[in-house]
C-alpha cells in the first residue's frame, strides 16, 4: 500500500532527509489505468463514499489503498512529498461559489492548479469550457482521485489534461495557454510564491486572468495573501479582490490580471 511518509517520531528527526523535488509530467490516460479505474468504480457506493457538490459527484476517500489524509492542517503538510491534495480544502468552495455566479468560462481555456479532488476544474469542464488541464504535486493524487471524479461525470476526456509534479517545472511539460487560471490554498507557503507567479506569467494568455482563493493568514508556515499580493506587483499584475469573508477564518478571492502598460 502507497503511504506518503509522515513520520512525527523525535527520536528520529535528525535523519529525517528533505526529498527531492518531483519533476513535471503528463499523466497518461491509458487502458490499463482507465480499465482499473472503472472496476474500482464498479464498486459499491458505500466503499466509495460518493457524495455531489454543484452537481458533481465527487469520491471523499482516493480509490485503490492510497492513505487518506483529510483531517489534517497546513501545518502538517510535507514540501516535496505531500501537498495536500487529498483534502478539499475551505476555499475550494469559496471560488466554485464565486466562479459559478460570476465568471463566463464557456469556450474558454482553463487550468485547476493544484487541483486535487479536481472540484474547480470538473466545473468548467461541466458548464462547456473549451478545454480544462488538472495539475496537483502528487501523481498518487492525480491517478486516485482527480481522474476517478472526472469518470464519476464524464466519460469524455477529449477535452481535458492531467498533470503531476512541482510548479518549477510545469512549463516545460505544458505548451499551450490558459484564459482562465483557478487556484485554491495555494499560497501557505512562502516558499511556493515565486514558483507559483512563474506559472501565471508563462502560462496565462495575455488578455486571461487568474482566480485565487485563499486565507488571509496561514498560521504556523508563512503565507499571506497581503503579502502575496505585493509580490505580484512587483512581477508586474494587477489584483483586484472581488469577494471577501471577514467573519470566521478570514479569506478571500482576489482577481490576477498582467498589468496593463500605459
Amino acid at each position: 500500500m502507497f503511504k506518503f511518509n509522515f513520520n512525527n517520531d523525535t527520536e528520529n528527526t535528525d535523519d529525517v532527509i528533505e526529498s527531492p523535488v518531483v519533476e513535471s509530467k503528463e499523466f497518461t490516460v491509458n487502458t490499463d489505468v482507465l480499465l482499473k479505474i472503472k472496476l474500482k468504480l464498479g464498486e459499491s457506493e458505500s466503499k466509495i463514499n460518493i457524495s455531489t457538490v454543484s452537481d458533481i459527484k465527487l469520491i471523499h476517500t482516493p480509490l485503490f489503498e492510497y492513505e487518506s489524509i483529510t483531517n489534517i492542517a497546513h501545518t502538517d503538510l510535507k514540501p516535496n512529498v505531500y501537498e495536500g491534495g487529498y483534502k478539499i480544502w475551505e476555499c475550494t468552495f469559496d471560488l466554485l461559489n464565486f466562479v459559478r455566479n460570476n465568471v463566463d468560462i464557456c469556450a474558454k481555456r482553463v487550468l485547476d492548479l493544484g487541483c486535487g479532488a479536481g472540484l474547480l476544474g470538473l466545473y468548467t469542464l461541466l458548464n462547456d469550457a473549451a478545454h480544462v488541464s488538472f495539475q496537483d504535486y502528487n501523481q498518487e493524487v492525480v491517478e486516485s482521485l482527480t481522474l476517478p471524479n472526472i469518470l464519476l461525470n464524464t466519460q469524455d476526456l477529449s477535452k481535458c489534461k492531467l498533470y503531476h509534479g512541482d510548479w518549477s517545472s510545469l512549463t516545460e511539460v505544458i505548451d499551450t495557454k490558459f484564459d482562465i487560471i483557478l487556484t485554491s490554498e495555494t499560497i501557505y507557503s512562502v516558499t511556493n510564491h515565486n514558483k507559483l507567479i512563474s506559472v501565471f506569467k508563462n502560462l496565462l494568455n495575455s488578455t486571461g486572468c487568474v482566480y485565487l482563493a485563499a486565507k488571509i493568514y496561514y498560521f504556523g508556515v508563512g503565507g499571506c495573501i497581503y503579502d502575496f499580493e505585493k509580490l505580484l506587483v512587483e512581477h508586474d499584475f494587477e489584483t483586484t479582490t472581488v469577494w471577501e469573508q471577514n467573519e470566521g477564518v478570514k479569506r478571500k478571492i482576489i482577481k490576477i490580471q498582467f498589468k496593463i502598460s500605459s
